[in-house]
């Protein structure tokens, strides 16, 4: 039996949390890990706690078809407009003050602005199944 890298090891566990995604289109997850390898943050896509997401309907994005809307349409204005945080700004969001990340595997390539906060928070390397980022 052979064991799994710390790659492929971390980007399983965010295999395993994007099932919780809250999204009709698409399911992200992010791990967030210390350098000490060990993780200090995990998050999906999906709206906050106790709000009406996707999958209840309540998102005017998760309701068009990608004929309509695209993947990779602009989601913060006029009828694609997504109710949504991405994985990687939950992650964030929950992770406590006094923590440092220095590495998130999320399961697909962050955007612009995701990317940016976790360059922000300290994060040195960015992991994805197609590619990685580091600082």
């Amino acid at each position: 039996m052979s064991r799994p890298d710390w790659d492929d090891y971390f980007m399983g566990i965010a295999q395993a949390a994007l099932r919780r995604g809250d999204c009709t289109r698409s399911q992200v997850a992010a791990v967030l890990v210390r350098a000490n390898r060990s993780i200090c943050g995990t998050g999906y896509n999906g709206v906050l706690p106790g709000k009406p997401g996707c999958l209840e309907g309540a998102c005017p994005r998760g309701q068009l078809s990608y004929d309509e809307c695209p993947p990779y349409t602009p989601y913060d204005s006029g009828p694609s407009e997504c109710i949504a945080t991405h994985a990687e700004m939950n992650a964030l969001l929950f992770l406590p003050d006094t923590e440092q990340a220095v590495t998130c595997y999320v399961t697909r390539q962050p955007c612009h602005d995701c990317q940016a906060a976790l360059m922000l928070h300290g994060v040195e390397r960015i992991v994805w199944p197609e590619g990685e980022w580091t600082a």
